[in-house]
């Protein structure tokens, strides 16, 4: 684009747009990533605890203690797995987000393009 292009804002601010939305898809990523390595995390300590509690002979108590454990690691996992499912659902969008950028960025820029149509 020209120096004197008045159009030249609208195509910084679309090049902005698609950085931030990058960074944002970016954070999303990450943060979904975590989000279901919580959750593996949680899955991995319920077979094992449920493993282990199989394999013992214990008394009355050790195994009411295993069952009030289970049940609050029941609840961490449907908390964990309602995290992964938002992390999902905001990485989705955030893909979303970053094509309409795109797609913004590059009507922007063949704005400034000169018009190769014949005549």
């Amino acid at each position: 684009m020209n120096q004197g292009d008045p159009l030249e804002p609208l195509g910084r601010m679309r090049r902005m747009a698609l950085d931030q939305a990058r960074t944002d898809l970016a954070d999303s990523l990450r943060a979904e990533e975590h989000a279901a390595a919580a959750l593996a995390r949680i899955v991995e300590a319920i077979r094992r605890e449920t493993g282990i509690a199989c394999s013992v002979d214990g008394s009355d108590a050790l195994v009411e203690r295993f069952g009030r454990w289970l049940r609050g690691a029941r609840v961490s996992e449907g908390d964990a797995t309602a995290a992964r499912d938002a992390a999902e659902q905001a990485t989705a969008h955030a893909r979303r987000v970053l094509g309409a950028a795109r797609a913004a960025a590059r009507a922007a820029e063949r704005r400034g393009e000169p018009d190769s149509r014949p005549s």
